[in-house]
């Protein structure tokens, strides 16, 4: 999932933020040059080639990965203007809205309709409730976008989903 989403993150931002009119070797070139794509094609060549990789790095990797959440949270809360959301009320509102109360329904009625159920249909429910990753605020500082917009969405979102994950998975479970 994670590569699919930051591609199409990487290819709507780059065609759209910034005057847009991109050429498609530029499109392609942010999508390869984004880290987290890399990372992740890393991560497979290194599985499917079976490399072994030394404890050391192991470790590292997995403290890094365990403080990227908290790093990217600090680095929304440090660019947040509360006076931007609100500014953009509608904006926060319905994107909030479609992230975590729509997708998850959608994601529930996908499930039904090819009767996936139990654990597979709990496993898609709870992805899709799940908030906006902070990595959008990255995204959208990096490639032109409306980073602040971002900011207040993946905090409304972050805060909501408190309220909104136990009642999607309560509802459509």
């Amino acid at each position: 999932m994670v590569p699919l989403a930051n591609a199409f993150s990487v290819l709507v931002l780059v065609a759209y933020a910034g005057g847009g009119g991109a050429s498609p070797a530029v499109l392609l070139e942010q999508v390869l040059r984004n880290p987290l794509i890399q990372a992740c094609a890393l991560g497979v060549a290194v599985k499917v080639l079976g490399v072994p990789l030394p404890e050391m790095v192991l470790t590292t990797a997995d403290m890094l990965g365990k403080a990227s959440l908290a790093l990217g949270l600090l680095a929304v809360g440090a660019s947040l203007d509360l006076s931007v959301a609100r500014m953009e009320a509608r904006a926060v509102g319905v994107a909030s809205v479609l992230k975590l109360v729509v997708t998850p329904a959608l994601a529930a009625a996908l499930c039904w309709t090819l009767s996936i159920d139990g654990v597979a249909r709990g496993c898609a429910v709870i992805c899709a409730a799940v908030p906006g990753a902070a990595s959008a605020y990255i995204l959208a500082k990096q490639l032109g976008g409306d980073a602040p917009l971002m900011a207040g969405i993946t905090t409304v979102q972050t805060l909501a989903a408190i309220a909104t994950m136990p009642l999607m998975l309560a509802l459509l479970l």
